[in-house]
């Protein structure tokens, strides 16, 4: 599908979500930075993670995660090196992040990440099969893996046991 003018309009997204079945999802690697640790929200018992990136080479599935997002500060970029960028000004609490993209993948991306002393979260979402080492990756670190199609039950799934982690970390 190719769109020559501008933007997509909002039922274009919603089309292209109900579609895919996507929403929102992410993980929180942190770089390293004088921000400090972003807080989790907490009302009452439950626990939130509101800042998400979003790293998706495909625009289309990118903008379609954004939209389903509501309630939650999200932005969306097309690259690891974007990502790596966007994290030193967006304080992200997780990171929703495609397996395969051109450049620097998801299991790249996360290792980096880790490497620079990050503990953010990390999702990885994928439409098809895990090359071995990303499978071995995904068991030994513990990262949520997202198979596509998903919905937003599952996102907000993904997300509570990832706040239920870091909460888990704050009390060791």
């Amino acid at each position: 599908m190719y769109l020559l003018a501008g933007e997509l309009t909002g039922a274009m997204l919603d089309v292209i979500a109900r579609t895919l079945r996507l929403e929102h999802d992410l993980s929180r690697p942190r770089l390293l930075t004088n921000k400090p640790e972003p807080a989790l929200s907490t009302d009452d018992s439950t626990l939130s993670l509101d800042r998400v990136l979003i790293v998706d080479d495909d625009r289309l599935v990118g903008r379609a995660i954004l939209r389903l997002m509501k309630g939650r500060d999200a932005i969306h970029v097309q690259s690891g090196a974007a990502a790596l960028d966007a994290l030193k000004e967006f304080d992200a609490q997780a990171i929703l992040c495609d397996v395969n993209m051109p450049q620097m993948n998801g299991p790249e991306l996360f290792r980096r990440l880790r490497a620079q002393g990050s503990k953010l979260p990390f999702a990885l979402i994928t439409g098809g099969n895990l090359d071995n080492e990303t499978e071995v990756l995904v068991r030994e670190q513990e990262i949520e893996l997202i198979q596509k199609p998903f919905d937003r039950a599952q996102i907000n799934s993904v997300l509570d046991r990832m706040a239920h982690q870091c909460l888990g970390q704050a009390d060791s």
